[in-house]
């Protein structure tokens, strides 16, 4: 869990913000991967596997906090 928060407080403003909006609207909708892939710091959170995605049958892709599966 330490390492976790470190990692947190280590990333740039931009990933900050985005990780602060899925935790944010993640409790009442569900994100679209589309609106987060292409900003700035997106590739951060990736890379420290702090985003869950998936596709659905349909082929929308979703995301989420929390490592991928």
């Amino acid at each position: 869990m330490n390492e976790t928060l470190k990692t947190i407080t280590e990333l740039s403003d931009d990933a900050k913000v985005i990780f602060g909006e899925l935790l944010e609207w993640g409790i009442t909708e569900i994100n679209l991967k589309s609106d987060y892939d292409q900003r700035k710091g997106w590739s951060e959170l990736v890379e420290a596997d702090f985003v869950n995605c998936w596709t659905d049958d349909s082929g929308v892709e979703f995301c989420e906090i929390g490592e991928q599966a």
